[in-house]
């Protein structure tokens, strides 16, 4: 395996004990992530989108913080 030099930061997260991570995620919540990123970019916000188990986190540079609240929020949705 051949590994690259990123120019960038990188930050890498081990967990040392799975055995209590709940695989039963609800996969009847189809398409939720594909919303929201997809009324973010119409409004000019980039994300970074991470997805576990358990959630899906979107990411956004910190001076688009405020604007992809105030878009999401007139999109109907609640954030939190």
């Amino acid at each position: 395996m051949k590994l690259k030099k990123l120019d960038r930061k990188l930050t890498v997260c081990k967990v040392a004990d799975v055995s209590d991570v709940d695989t039963g995620k609800d996969f009847s919540l189809i398409g939720i992530l594909s919303k929201l990123s997809a009324i973010l970019a119409e409004n000019g916000v980039g994300i970074f989108a991470i997805s576990t188990f358990n959630t899906d986190y979107i990411l956004v540079k910190a001076e688009n913080f405020e604007k992809a609240l105030k878009v999401l929020s007139d999109a109907g949705y609640d954030v939190v």
